[in-house]
């Protein structure tokens, strides 16, 4: 504990500092400007404590500092292997970001918790790290919180991501893949902790850019993934990619043909495998990529983070699988899980 706030609260002090220097320029303003300004300097002082409170958070509660640790290795990871940064490091306003809103996720009681907060900061300033380092810790302190002996009541959906535009979700998708990667290979290391259900990341953004089903022989769907993978493997230059990552998020390698199978047969698939074709990349051979992008199995496998469009909650209510997503499951096996539009398939899930 102690450890933990000689590292951070160094950060708190010098916020703290500037607010101070801040209120004293602040004297010459007059009329709505300075109340402007001494509105922002409150609002200031209000997160100097929230960020204060998250140190405390981890100096004092041993699973959200194991799950910030996780968080940390695993973005450090995917920056190393991905982009080959040598030594990453949070830039200031990431780690403050990260403190400012840990107290709300690991505490239900936290006043806070309900707040929403805007990170407004420049194209190429490291944004997308900081709310992906947050979701990592969500992700695990979820595993940490509710482990049983099956590894599924910490599993389902923990974050969701959602953009009105399909664009920008997909150019988001290999940055969010490459950190959940990571996790996958930190939970893998130590699967008792962190549970045996792996981590996966899965695209629900319809069907202009990922398969909606599966398909099956006999179907006479273009739009399935199985239709989809059969004319890629067939003639890879004139047939796109079945789903909208076109290297592998983890070491960046381009996917091919080879890249996808259907399982157990193309006929009657069930699932869509995605492996790396670099054989030194960390998910190749018999470890597929922990990517879902087929709604079927989506309903399935529950991501524990989801990317999503608009357009696809705006059907939450017409289609029964997808209440799967925000909760509405009750039982599993080995395949997934189960909610009220799938009666008599798995097991009754225990609390």
């Amino acid at each position: 504990d102690e450890e933990v706030r000689t590292a951070l609260q160094p950060l708190v002090v010098e916020y703290r500092t500037w607010i101070e220097k801040r209120r004293a320029d602040i004297e010459p303003l007059q009329g709505s400007r300075r109340e402007t300004a001494q509105s922002l300097l409150r609002s200031a002082e209000l997160a100097a404590g929230r960020i204060e409170r998250g140190i405390e958070v981890l100096a004092t509660d041993p699973e959200a500092l194991d799950a910030f640790r996780v968080a940390n290795r695993s973005v450090a990871r995917a920056l190393r292997t991905r982009l080959e940064v040598e030594k990453p490091a949070w830039r200031a306003f990431q780690l403050a970001f990260i403190l400012l809103n840990l107290p709300g996720l690991a505490d239900p009681a936290d006043p806070h918790r309900d707040t929403v907060d805007l990170l407004f900061f420049p194209t190429g300033g490291g944004k997308t790290e900081a709310y992906l380092g947050l979701a990592a810790f969500a992700m695990v302190l979820r595993r940490l919180r509710r482990r049983d002996e099956t590894g599924r009541l910490g599993a389902g959906v923990s974050v969701i991501m959602r953009y009105t535009l399909r664009l920008l979700t997909l150019d988001q998708l290999s940055r969010a893949a490459g950190l959940v990667c990571a996790l996958e290979l930190e939970r893998a290391e130590n699967s008792s902790r962190y549970g045996a259900w792996p981590f996966e990341i899965g695209l629900w953004v319809g069907k202009a850019a990922t398969p909606n089903v599966l398909g099956r022989k006999g179907d006479n769907r273009q739009d399935s993934a199985r239709a989809k993978v059969i004319n890629f493997k067939k003639d890879a230059a004139r047939y796109p990619s079945p789903i909208p990552l076109e290297d592998c998020p983890w070491c960046g390698t381009r996917l091919g043909p080879d890249s996808f199978a259907l399982l157990p047969d193309s006929d009657h698939p069930t699932e869509l495998r995605i492996v790396c074709l670099n054989f030194e990349c960390d998910f190749s051979g018999d470890r597929a990529l922990p990517v879902v992008a087929v709604d079927d199995p989506v309903y399935r496998r529950l991501p524990a983070f989801l990317v999503a469009t608009v357009d696809k909650f705006a059907a939450l209510p017409w289609m029964g699988p997808s209440g799967a997503l925000l909760g509405g499951v009750d039982r599993a096996d080995a395949s997934g899980f189960y909610g009220a539009s799938e009666p008599g398939s798995g097991s009754k899930l225990s609390e």
